[in-house]
């Protein structure tokens, strides 16, 4: 027997429902399928979509400075974070892939090119501050999904889109 519970309805105002890709809780679905780090409609976006239901790259269509922020968050902050840093330590000397969780390669294993946001000088099994170099080939978009992030690096990330429209 299924019992039917009767509520008064209310009326809302103001509110709206957003919600997460399922491949990536990271990146928020917002109204015209925008998509975000962030629940504010306010902070910069990643891109925009044709249709959610298809993560397509010929169908995306990615927000102006959302790729140059990411690379300066990544260039200022990518030292600190924990993840990286373990790599680091047990890579020794020279340029270290950092990549896109979206497909993290297997360890020991080069990251795709497109999913490679970028290099870090590593010097002593540490990263160097700073020096991170964007790789130009890097995608917004993968057959593998939206960018993702560490959690460390995704928090700095989404912060800085918050902030955005502040600089």
């Amino acid at each position: 027997m299924i019992q039917i519970i009767r509520k008064p309805l209310r009326q809302v105002i103001g509110i709206r429902l957003i919600s997460t890709l399922s491949t990536n809780p990271q990146v928020y679905i917002h109204e015209n399928n925008v998509l975000s780090l962030s629940p504010s409609t306010a902070a910069l976006s990643i891109g925009q979509l044709q249709d959610v239901g298809r993560l397509v790259e010929t169908e995306f269509k990615a927000q102006n400075g959302f790729l140059q922020l990411m690379h300066e968050t990544l260039r200022e902050q990518v030292h600190d974070d924990k993840y990286f840093n373990s790599l680091a330590a047990s890579y020794g000397e020279g340029y270290m892939a950092i990549y896109d969780m979206r497909a993290p390669p297997t360890y020991g294993r080069v990251p795709e090119v497109s999913d490679t946001f970028g290099l870090v000088l590593v010097k002593q099994g540490n990263i160097v501050p700073k020096s991170y170099e964007a790789n130009n080939f890097y995608r917004l978009l993968s057959p593998d999904g939206v960018c993702m992030f560490t959690d460390w690096m995704y928090k700095r990330v989404r912060k800085a889109c918050e902030n955005y429209d502040k600089l």
